[in-house]
């Protein structure tokens, strides 16, 4: 019958839809690790390296023999 055609198609569409929906939300948590790891990376060096220039640039840095 017509009626059980379109119901089948209409819920392959909806699997199909649901299935898209999940991968979507799944893809954007791993984009937020990624900028959350990455942001960690790049922030720890760069504390590091201003807290080496602020010594430097306050002349606090002796030769050591």
């Amino acid at each position: 019958m017509e009626i059980d055609r379109l119901a089948v198609s209409f819920n392959g569409m909806l699997e199909r839809l649901e299935s898209a929906f999940t991968a979507e939300k799944e893809a954007k948590e791993q984009m937020r690790r990624f900028i959350a790891d990455a942001s960690h990376e790049l922030r720890t060096p760069l504390t590091s390296i201003r807290g080496f220039l602020e010594v430097l640039l306050r002349g606090n840095v002796t030769s050591q023999p």
